[in-house]
């Protein structure tokens, strides 16, 4: 079984729905979505990490850095969720148009992790919600 963790921001909880149903509708064997919702990582004693809101945004007071999302620092949790093997993080805005299953032919055991990277434009400065 194939675990996916999704990240969850309160502003994007739809959001997630449509991925995590689109996962479903495209898998060929059985998954276990676990969305990353760091209000319940936190209540767990997962996400012990400082966090503060500066001028309405989430602000990372160790890195001193503004987060996007929450998930910005939740899906750093993933690997000590799982203990050992491989999973799959991708955001909340995911659509699953082939099965997510099929990734784990591309998974490279040399490696303790993987992952997609796409360009970015460096005129994109604007991040979610105007953020820059």
């Amino acid at each position: 079984m194939m675990p996916i963790y999704i990240g969850y921001d309160p502003r994007e909880a739809r959001v997630l729905e449509v991925a995590r149903w689109s996962a479903f509708r495209r898998t060929s064997t059985p998954l276990q979505i676990h969305p990353l919702v760091l209000k319940d990582l936190e209540a767990q004693g997962i996400m012990k990490r400082p966090m503060e809101v500066r001028d309405g945004r989430l602000w990372c007071p160790i890195s001193e850095a503004p987060m996007a999302t929450e998930f910005a620092i939740s899906r750093f949790a993933v690997p000590f969720m799982r203990q050992g093997g491989w999973a799959m993080f991708c955001d909340c805005d995911v659509l699953f148009l082939q099965d997510p299953v099929k990734l784990l032919d591309l998974v490279d055991p040399s490696y303790a992790i993987m992952a997609v990277k796409h360009r970015q434009r460096e005129s994109e400065a604007v991040k979610m919600d105007g953020q820059t």
